[in-house]
Parts: structure tokens; sequence; C-alpha cells
């Protein structure tokens, strides 16, 4: 099953490449080529083509696997940093437990998912 996507995953787009991923989390699927491929594929396309469903999705796929591909989780965490007021609280939510699981340590993301947070129950 994984010889097909492994030799199209470099032409994916971010949808499918969290779609990809996120089907493997709740089989726990630890194809570590597929893995490495889905990260680098994502890594070239980011920030540009990620919605913040893709980058929360990436993220809980990841926690789910228990693998913390670090320059992935980096970008991604940076990125959802960076565009936290367009997420949904859904998306927020899930990227603060799928970071907190990966033991994601970017103070700045913390305190932008914070104040994100803080804003939004105020209302």
């Amino acid at each position: 099953m994984a010889a097909p996507v492994l030799r199209s995953v470099s032409e994916f787009e971010a949808q499918q490449l969290s779609h990809t991923s996120w089907s493997l989390a709740p089989r726990a699927c630890e194809h570590r080529p597929l893995i490495a491929a889905l990260s680098a594929a994502s890594l070239n396309l980011m920030p540009a083509q990620f919605e913040p469903r893709n980058i929360s999705s990436l993220l809980w796929s990841f926690a789910k696997l228990t693998c913390a591909a670090v320059p992935l989780l980096d970008a991604l965490g940076c990125e959802a940093c960076e565009r936290m007021e367009t997420f949904s609280m859904h998306e927020v939510a899930t990227t603060a437990w799928a970071l907190a699981k990966l033991a994601f340590r970017d103070s700045t993301f913390w305190a932008s998912m914070s104040c994100r947070s803080i804003r939004n129950s105020s209302t």
C-alpha cells in the first residue's frame, strides 16, 4: 500500500499530505519511510499552501504516531504561531494538544496560543 504513495508523495498538495498522514495515525501505521516522505513534502510546501486545518491535522497525525519530525514540527509550530488568529477554536485545541504531546517548547507559540484562547473565551 505504501509503495504507490511513496512514489507520488512529492507531488501532493497540502490537503493530500494532511489527509494521508491523518489516515495513518489511527492505525498506528509507523511506516518510517512514508512518514519521512510526508514530512519532507510538507516542508517543501510550507507555508504557502497550508491552511490552518492542514496544519492542525498534520500536527495531530504526527502526535498520534508519536513521531516528532523536528524540522516539520518547528515549521508547523512557527506557522501556527504567525497565523493563530485565523485558526478556529477546534484547530487551536487540536494544535495545542498535538504540540504539547510532542513536547514543543517554543514560548512564543504558547504565549500566542494563550492570548488567542483568552480572547476567544471573553467574547
